[in-house]
């Protein structure tokens, strides 16, 4: 079971690191090179009116980059991960 120290360091590794989520590979280096035991992921975008407004970003930043956290976690055997849902769901 991860301690709040661990916790600390996934938050500080992957802090100033978002754009390199909708990177898969980039975002396997990162858990790879930092040895990251587990993720959460609170990076997702929020709002209805922005959705509609740019469905193609909005994608991208949501479904995608969660699918790369999911396919990385998956790769690296993370058994923890926290993931907190947009108010938009």
């Amino acid at each position: 079971m991860p301690n709040f120290r661990s916790i600390i360091r996934c938050l500080r590794v992957f802090n100033n690191k978002i754009k390199f989520l909708v990177n898969k590979k980039k975002l396997n280096l990162i858990v790879k090179k930092n040895r990251i035991k587990i993720i959460i992921h609170l990076a997702a975008q929020a709002g209805v009116r922005y959705s509609i407004q740019n469905p193609e970003i909005y994608s991208k930043n949501n479904t995608e980059v969660f699918f790369n956290i999911l396919e990385v976690s998956r790769l690296h055997k993370i058994h923890h991960l926290l993931f907190a849902s947009t108010s938009s769901v």
